[in-house]
């Protein structure tokens, strides 16, 4: 459960949460199974945040700083994540339904196994060695996407025109798809 004082540091608003933040880097705020649906999160700093199995429907994460946040199970359908930074977040089993990301969040590192990124907007995404093992991109937009090193095995609903229209360089190593089969194209003839 979420510590009950940092949901109302966080309850006051981003203007007293970030320098909070700052007054206390040692602290990783414990938000666990918070429910912060439709918040205005705008620039908030989650550094570490502990946000497993947290409901963040519909909350704006522009801007914000959840690199290294616990994520695991969270609910973050259609939230906005502009220019997220997720570096190092763990989302194993995250909802990522239909969320905003333009400009893109950056994403390196970030474990998204089994993540439900169906119709994400994830157009221009650094997804740098993310691990999306089992991952759903059902009709995801990676559009411009960067998946350097990112770990597909197993994913589902992955299309070669996903993967087409990425940043995928055909000239990178093949073990970045490796083990990952994509369903068949129709024929076009």
């Amino acid at each position: 459960m979420a510590e009950k004082k940092h949901l109302d540091i966080l309850g006051k608003g981003v203007s007293v949460w970030n320098p909070w933040r700052e007054e206390n880097p040692d602290i990783k705020p414990d938000l666990t199974k918070a429910n912060l649906t439709g918040y205005y999160l705008t620039g908030a700093n989650f550094t570490g945040a502990k946000l497993a199995r947290a409901n963040l429907n519909n909350a704006d994460l522009t801007g914000a700083n959840l690199k290294g946040a616990d994520l695991t199970n969270a609910d973050l359908g259609g939230v906005d994540l502009k220019g997220a930074n997720l570096t190092d977040a763990d989302l194993y089993g995250a909802k990522l339904t239909t969320i905003t990301s333009t400009p893109p969040p950056i994403s390196k590192r970030a474990n998204l196994t089994d993540a439900g990124l169906i119709y994400a907007d994830l157009k221009g995404a650094n997804l740098t060695d993310a691990c999306l093992i089992y991952a759903d991109l059902k009709g995801a937009d990676l559009t411009g996407a960067d998946l350097t090193g990112a770990d597909f095995r197993a994913a589902r609903n992955l299309t070669q025109d996903q993967v087409d229209s990425s940043a995928f360089d055909p000239k990178r190593p093949p073990e970045l798809l490796e083990g990952l089969t994509l369903p068949p194209q129709p024929d076009t003839k």
